[in-house]
């Protein structure tokens, strides 16, 4: 009665215990992911479909897709996704139920495009129609204030010229189309030490490449 009940709410806070330990020191299956602050399970398969920067002319800056797409369908995707969100003014919300014909079957009918955007680019994520509106707009703020600490003023020709760092940034965040993180510290902090693991390997790679240059003279 009693007893058996109150030893099967100990069994079930154990199990619970037991997955978040697993999420915490990288032992999780591939389900598993952290939103909102805290771990939990993915159910509904890929949550995040792409993400796209685009300037205000329709050119990309920044592609990132978890669904796998060849090159011309990537550009089609792109420029349909432009087309959707570029004809909307400033008093429409940021985010639009779509159809992406150029996506065909891989994606649902209805992804959501939720989108901000700054001076003279728009972020915009592709994602189910599940997701959270104003918890994928949070997101999207977390990564620009990533980007404009990283950068000191983040402005297009940065994302041009640092397309890497720019990529690198975005996987702390989403990784396999699945949070990660949210938090903007934490995300600093990831970037900060791969910047110092990087620095750390440069001595090392100028004196092999004098040591080469002086063994060729």
């Amino acid at each position: 009665g009693e007893q058996e009940r109150k030893r099967e709410g100990e069994g079930r806070e154990k199990e619970r215990q037991r997955e978040g330990i697993s999420c915490l020191t990288g032992q999780a299956s591939e389900d598993c992911f952290f939103f909102g602050g805290g771990w939990g399970r993915a159910t509904f398969g890929i949550m995040i479909h792409a993400v796209l920067i685009i300037n205000n002319h329709g050119k990309p800056r920044l592609t990132k897709f978890y669904d796998s797409f060849d090159e011309p369908q990537q550009q089609s995707i792109i420029r349909e996704t432009y087309q959707h969100i570029c004809r909307r003014n400033e008093y429409q919300c940021n985010f639009l139920e779509a159809k992406i014909e150029s996506a065909g079957e891989s994606w649902d009918d209805d992804v959501k495009l939720i989108y901000r955007h700054y001076a003279t680019l728009y972020f915009v994520f592709v994602v189910d129609s599940s997701e959270s509106e104003l918890g994928i707009l949070d997101l999207i703020q977390v990564f620009v204030e990533t980007l404009d600490k990283c950068f000191e003023n983040v402005c297009e020709l940065d994302l041009i010229f640092h397309m890497c760092r720019v990529h690198y940034i975005l996987e702390e965040i989403i990784m396999g189309g699945l949070v990660l993180e949210t938090s903007l510290p934490e995300v600093l902090r990831a970037v900060e030490d791969q910047k110092s693991i990087v620095k750390a390997e440069q001595p090392m790679g100028s004196g092999i490449a004098n040591l080469v240059g002086g063994m060729k003279r």
